[in-house]
């Protein structure tokens, strides 16, 4: 049995008796369907038992890692402290981040946002890469390591968490990366190992964020389903607010605990804000 087999086996016996559920403002309901590993147990960290990465240079606009005290990076830190609201102790929070159409800044924010969660040594940040599309993660990181990723493991029916993801060895966060992309990406994700996968990511991380594909697309319906929240992205400039509607449409709304507002300044740095979406 392997190091993670192991680790999952003693985070299934310690699985859940609390089943209440947190609710506030901006906040999803988050169900009570698993448990994380304690923090105190060092001994289950999954961190000492994932391969480390072979990684080059960061890409720039990567503040949350690079430039963790710029003004920039602090912006993130408003959604983080969203993010750590809704968490409950011994439950893993998975949380997709998506756009309405290409290039609104969303895979930027999945990183700059694990970036700022991995701040805190305790805690257990994945980033997934689920844009089979196209795969940006490793891209933004530098991952040089080969390996089959999120999409041969899936054809492959394999759904160990093991083989397929890396932790940084200068940053406080693992990645599972798209692998090779996929034209049939739906085809793809809507194996039943998808939910194993995630399974698992949620018995072994705090926190794990995905990068989906945009919302117009059918597979980000597939990914929505093993999500306790969604962030949505969109460029203050150029996303249109029927686009922004058609793209919602078929979601669960109830998942979507915020807008992040990308705008472009001088620097050609991406400045996000964050919205709360009211409820009622």
């Amino acid at each position: 049995m392997s190091s993670i087999s192991k680790a999952l086996e003693k985070a299934r016996r310690r699985q859940g008796a609390s089943t209440g559920v947190e609710t506030s403002l901006g906040s999803p309901n988050v169900p009570s369907s698993a448990s994380a590993i304690s923090p105190e147990r060092a001994d289950d960290d999954v961190r000492s038992v994932l391969k480390v990465g072979r990684f080059d240079a960061a890409e720039e606009h990567l503040v949350s890692l690079l430039s963790p005290e710029s003004m920039e990076s602090e912006h993130y830190q408003t959604i983080r402290f969203a993010v750590e609201r809704m968490h409950q102790k011994d439950r893993g929070l998975i949380m997709g981040v998506s756009s309405s159409s290409a290039k609104d800044g969303k895979t930027l924010t999945t990183l700059n946002l694990a970036g700022c969660l991995g701040r805190d040594k305790k805690s257990r940040v994945l980033v997934v890469d689920g844009d089979l599309r196209n795969p940006s993660i490793g891209k933004y990181l530098g991952l040089s390591s080969r390996g089959p990723g999120l999409s041969g493991a899936l054809r492959q029916a394999h759904s160990s968490l093991e083989s397929i993801t890396k932790m940084h060895p200068e940053y406080n966060i693992a990645v599972l990366p798209a692998g090779e992309p996929s034209t049939v990406s739906y085809e793809v994700l809507k194996s039943p190992q998808v939910e194993s996968l995630f399974r698992q990511a949620r018995l072994l991380f705090d926190f794990v964020c995905v990068d989906m594909p945009p919302l117009i697309f059918p597979e980000c319906r597939l990914l929505n389903e093993q999500l306790d929240a969604l962030l949505i992205v969109i460029s203050s400039h150029r996303t249109q607010r029927s686009a922004l509607k058609r793209a919602l449409e078929g979601l669960d709304s109830s998942k979507v605990m915020g807008i992040v507002f990308n705008r472009d300044t001088e620097s050609a740095r991406r400045i996000p804000s964050y919205y709360y979406p009211q409820r009622g």
